[in-house]
């Protein structure tokens, strides 16, 4: 997992086009409380934010932050809309993490996922990002992470960052940064976030008795072809 912030010194505005992309109402998380969120098959859940701002910036706490579930490509996930600014010159710094739960339905894993920046704006040295770790395990009880990865401003377009776990779980912890930086001491820079978006990938798996019948199934066409074969 990356942990350096590196200096950017050009800009670039990411938008994903809202064609194709469904969401719900959206809702701050401080309202949100200790409230879930359902979309397909996956609930969203335990949701914990906190923030800090340094020098010139702002950044959002759960008041300030709205959650929404959406769908995009057959995929479902959330999308935040807030408020990480940051501008000057010296040590002006915005930061907020995002800690939530995300569980699959009965006979569904969740195998991966896809971290976009939807609207980030940089000029001069200012720089914007979001770094995530996905664990397997509540990370405030034990940390065991399964992936991470990091996205930021200039990217490489609207799937600026994703990771596949190799194995699927039923249950995943997200633990995200936003960051909005202006840290360069002699030359300014701005930089801002207003929403990002994350999409998981999610896979039917069959429960034990639909792979019972199977078994059974398969065993009768070959008792069936092996009589068929006597006869003849």
């Amino acid at each position: 997992m990356r942990t350096n912030l590196l200096k950017v010194f050009a800009c670039v505005v990411v938008v994903v086009a809202a064609a194709g992309i469904a969401g719900a109402t959206p809702i701050t998380l401080a309202d949100l409380g200790s409230g879930s969120l359902s979309e397909g098959n996956l609930t969203f859940s335990d949701f914990s934010v906190s923030a800090m701002a340094m020098g010139v910036a702002t950044a959002p706490d759960a008041s300030g932050i709205n959650v929404e579930t959406y769908t995009a490509g057959g995929k479902v996930g959330l999308r935040f809309t807030g408020l990480w600014t940051a501008s000057g010159t010296g040590f002006n710094l915005a930061l907020s993490t995002i800690n939530f739960k995300v569980h699959a339905a009965d006979g569904h894993e969740i195998t991966g996922a896809t971290l976009n920046l939807i609207n980030s704006f940089c000029t001069g040295t200012g720089e914007t990002l979001i770094s995530e770790n996905v664990h397997r395990t509540n990370p405030l009880i034990e940390a065991n992470s399964v992936g991470g990865y990091l996205v930021q401003n200039p990217g490489d377009g609207s799937d600026g960052g994703s990771f596949t776990t190799g194995l699927g779980y039923q249950d995943v912890w997200v633990a995200k940064s936003i960051v909005a930086q202006a840290v360069d001491p002699t030359t300014p820079g701005l930089a801002m976030t207003s929403q990002f978006g994350q999409l998981f990938d999610v896979t039917h798996t069959p429960e034990p008795a639909s792979l019972t019948l199977m078994g059974i199934g398969g065993l009768g066409l070959l008792i069936r072809r092996r009589r068929k074969r006597k006869s003849a």
